[in-house]
Formats: structure tokens, C-alpha cells, sequence
């Protein structure tokens, strides 16, 4: 399995150390313009790799054409956010243009490969690359709101005092500010967590969700203002993508894809559960959800298509 980075700014990095350690990429490649730099950063990696006798990935790099034969490209490029910008979405215009610019160059070596898209706004930039590399969708996946969902169990699990995987809870929509929860979906062990809380203090008590969205949109941009940058969790992310397209596990994942009629929702990439395989993506219609909900996914639809 050959996998390519494209960009070597924090998230790219973390991505790149976190695949190292994923023992069934034989190949990993560091892409980007400045030859410089990602010469520099293999070397850093080099060292390393003398001391880890049992991490046995060939780590190459240089520009758009050591993308060839890869299986799969994880998209990192573009600037971040800003200190005092809390919307991704202000990021829409100058990442789509650099994507346009960034398939040009990619369409040369490579037409096949999956896209993993990390940068931001990730759902515009979905559709973005779509067009622009003519990949069919399924071969086009955001890490959307996989990380909202995780920060949303973990969140949970430290104020009940359990560990996150025992908690089921999903966000969906954009990763950004309209993201929804389901709240329905959100549990303890198989049981809605406001009984499970209620059953271990004694007393009925209701969480609120909208209080809980709030915690969970801000999350993102706390880490930033303490370190100015967020790239492990969202690296992470894309390594659980990753390992589901290798190992074909079809798994359910929370990405974000191009719908087409989904939900009702069409032309617009956001964040639902979906399968993921060998073949990339694709979005899981069978689910329930109460017309609030639903209106919540429609609306977060709209504020992407505005920014599209």
C-alpha cells in the first residue's frame, strides 16, 4: 500500500508520523513545492527510523509526481485558521482556489487514488476536489465530523468518569459551526445517557445537547488558542479512514461525502454515517431521525452550499 501526503505544515506532519507507525503502508510519500523542507523533514524522520528497528515504511517525498501509484492521497494543504477567526468556512475561497490549482497538478501522475481530505472547511473542499479531480465520490473523503464525534466521547466519558469507548455519540454535518448532534443516538453502554447518568447519581436529570454542541464547536478552536494548532486528534482520524479503505472492514464512520438525494440533501458535502471500504465511501440512508434532526443536517447543508 502506497500512501501520499500532500502538504508538510503541522497537520500534514502529524499525519505523516502517525502513518509511519501503520505497519500495512509499505510506502509513504511527503509532497508539496518546497523541496527544500520535505527534505529536511525525511531527514528529521531518518533519524528516527535508525533508532525503530521495527518500523519498516520507505518514507520518499518531493513534488505532485511521487503521487503516482499511490493508493492513497491524505489532502492537507492550505492555510489554517486565524487567532481571531472562529469559522472555518472564512478559509472557503483562497483553499478552493489552491485546490483547483493543486488537481491540475495531481491529475498528472495520479487519477485513481482515494483523497483523504483533512484541510479546512474539509466539506467544501470535498466537493471542491470532487470536481476538480473528476473522482467519483465515494473516492473523495472528508474527515468531517469523525473528530467532532470523538471530542463529543470523550467530553462525555471524563464527566462520567468511563473511558470513551464506551460511549456511542455522533455528530453530524459540517464540521464547523451548524454541526448537529443526534441525540437519540448518543448512549452509555447501549443506554440513553441521560438514564445511565440519572441511574448513577439517584436522581432524574436531562443534559443539555445544545450546551453540549457549543462545547463541541468550541473545541477545535480552544486548542488552537492554547497551542496554535490542532493536528493529532484530526491525524488520528484519517489513520481510522485509512485502516478501514486497507483492510476493507466496512466499516461505519462518521465522513463527510458528496450526497446525492441522501437525507433529502443533494450536491453538497457534509458529515453522515457511512460505509467505508477498499472502494472509499459511501453514505448509509437507513438510519432514523426525528424532523427536528433532520432539519438541523438540512440547515447545516445550506450554510456549506453558500460557501461552496
Amino acid at each position: 500500500m502506497k500512501v501520499a501526503i500532500l502538504g508538510y505544515g503541522n497537520v500534514g506532519m502529524a499525519t505523516f508520523h502517525t502513518f509511519m507507525n501503520m505497519p500495512e503502508i509499505h510506502e509513504l510519500v511527503l509532497c508539496g513545492r518546497n523541496k527544500d523542507k520535505i527534505e529536511g523533514e525525511l531527514a528529521d524522520f531518518k533519524d528516527s527510523l535508525a533508532l525503530n528497528y521495527d518500523i519498516k515504511t520507505r518514507i520518499k517525498g518531493g513534488g505532485y509526481e511521487m503521487t503516482a501509484g499511490a493508493d492513497i492521497i491524505v489532502y492537507t494543504i492550505g492555510p489554517s485558521i486565524k487567532n481571531h477567526t472562529t469559522d472555518r468556512m472564512s478559509l472557503s475561497k483562497v483553499n478552493i482556489d489552491i485546490a483547483r490549482e493543486v488537481s491540475e497538478e495531481l491529475n498528472k501522475y495520479n487519477r485513481d487514488a482515494i483523497i483523504i481530505v483533512i484541510s479546512n472547511p474539509v466539506d467544501v473542499l470535498v466537493s471542491a476536489l470532487m470536481r476538480f479531480t473528476g473522482r467519483p465520490r465515494e473516492k473523495v473523503i472528508g474527515t468531517g465530523t469523525l473528530l467532532d464525534s470523538a471530542r463529543l466521547r470523550r467530553y462525555l466519558a471524563e464527566m462520567l468518569d468511563i473511558q470513551p469507548r464506551d460511549v456511542s455519540a455522533y455528530v453530524l454535518g459540517e464540521h464547523g459551526n451548524s454541526s448537529c448532534i443526534i441525540w437519540r443516538w448518543t448512549t452509555v453502554m447501549g443506554m440513553p445517557v441521560d438514564r445511565f447518568l440519572s441511574s448513577q447519581i439517584g436522581i432524574n436529570v436531562s443534559l443539555s445537547s445544545e450546551k453540549l454542541l457549543e462545547v463541541i464547536r468550541r473545541a477545535g478552536f480552544k486548542i488552537f488558542e492554547k497551542k496554535g494548532s490542532t493536528s493529532f486528534g484530526v491525524a488520528a482520524a484519517a489513520a481510522q479512514i485509512v485502516n478501514a479503505i486497507i483492510h476493507d472492514t466496512h466499516q461505519i464512520l462518521i465522513v463527510s461525502v458528496t450526497l446525492n438525494g441522501e437525507y433529502g440533501i443533494d450536491g453538497v458535502s457534509l458529515s453522515v454515517p457511512c460505509y467505508v471500504s477498499s472502494c472509499g465511501a459511501s453514505a448509509i440512508t437507513s438510519t432514523t431521525m426525528t424532523k427536528e434532526e433532520l432539519d438541523a443536517l438540512t440547515a447545516s447543508a445550506e450554510v456549506i452550499r453558500s460557501n461552496s
